[in-house]
């Protein structure tokens, strides 16, 4: 009867200590720990253009040269590839003629917005800018008022 009872413990124990581990082994989780490394790089973009003056449009016209690049004085060319537009604000923008060029090519305007112009990474680019501005034949008003040429640059997507 003694040894029965030994025998059963025995089991029992084997039973209860083989269901723990089972039990155990289904919890544990399998951590694989990677290390990354990110940098954010810097975009190198220069926006050249004129001094800001205060024009007077006694002559009617107006030209407004600037330039884009990739680079920076030191020569060091952007390493990201880059997509940008251009707005042009105003309070009193109805009053005026607005007409903007690029390489001697005028760009549509939608809303006083371009479309998107790439900047190529790892090399030199210039884009050359001329906005034109007119007042409007029926404008009969003294205008104080300030045009701003908005660039607006972010990092394409090359996944």
């Amino acid at each position: 009867m003694k040894k029965k009872i030994v025998i059963s413990f025995f089991i029992i124990s084997f039973l209860f200590i083989h269901i723990l581990i089972n039990i155990v082994e289904a919890k544990y989780v399998f951590e694989n720990i990677v290390n990354l490394e990110f940098k954010i790089e810097k975009p190198i973009i220069e926006i050249n253009s004129e001094d800001s003056k205060i024009y007077s449009l006694d002559s009617g016209k107006l030209d407004y040269k600037f330039q884009i690049v990739n680079y920076d004085k030191e020569d060091n060319i952007n390493r990201l590839n880059m997509e940008y537009y251009i707005e042009i604000v105003s309070n009193k923008l109805n009053l005026f003629n607005i007409k903007l060029v690029k390489d001697d090519k005028e760009v549509k305007l939608d809303k006083n917005k371009t479309e998107g112009f790439n900047l190529l990474k790892n090399e030199k680019q210039e884009d050359n800018y001329c906005l034109y501005v007119s007042l409007k034949d029926d404008c009969l008003e003294n205008i104080d008022d300030n045009i701003k040429i908005k660039v607006y640059i972010y990092q394409k997507n090359e996944g």
